[in-house]
């Protein structure tokens, strides 16, 4: 399976931002506030995800 089916770049950086979201969800949980848990946070960490997961599935051209 070949994980770069389009752009590599849009890949890379679909990864990227995944990454950096899973990032931003374990700090958002491990976070020592009043509440115990940055909901702000980790909402704002669940919506990269999808555009992230657009971008590596993404299949466009592929001469780039």
């Amino acid at each position: 399976m070949n994980i770069f089916k389009g752009s590599w770049k849009t890949t890379v950086l679909g990864w990227a931002g995944l990454i950096g979201a899973l990032v931003a969800a374990v700090v958002a949980f491990l976070s020592d506030g009043p509440g115990g848990v940055d909901f702000e946070g980790l909402w704002s960490s669940l919506i990269v995800v999808f555009p992230s997961l657009a971008a590596i599935f993404a299949s466009d051209d592929s001469n780039s």
